[in-house]
């Protein structure tokens, strides 16, 4: 693929990124070599590989949920400085 500064600029543009002309040549050779790299994908053989969900093969190793009790509204209320009807209160923040 031909990597040109017309190219460079719009995709530049498109992740809002700016480049003066002396780092837009430079810039146009990194993204060449980028581009390059990706390119090597194609030379894998992929036939007959399924696309992964997930780049790890295995069972979700997450803890089963369970009802706990939980505080009370006095017991979480007990240390704050400031409370008022069963609610912490807090300095206003926006007028």
């Amino acid at each position: 693929m031909q990597i040109e500064n017309a190219l460079v600029k719009k995709v530049a543009a498109l992740a809002r990124l700016e480049f003066s002309d002396d780092s837009l040549a430079s810039f146009v050779t990194e993204f060449a070599k980028i581009i390059s790299y990706i390119e090597k994908i194609n030379e894998l053989p992929l036939e007959g590989l399924s696309p992964l969900s997930h780049p790890v093969e295995g069972v979700q190793m997450l803890r089963e949920d369970k009802v706990k009790g939980s505080l009370s509204i006095s017991d979480a209320l007990s240390n704050a400085p400031s409370k008022r009807d069963g609610f912490f209160t807090v300095p206003r923040v926006l007028e």
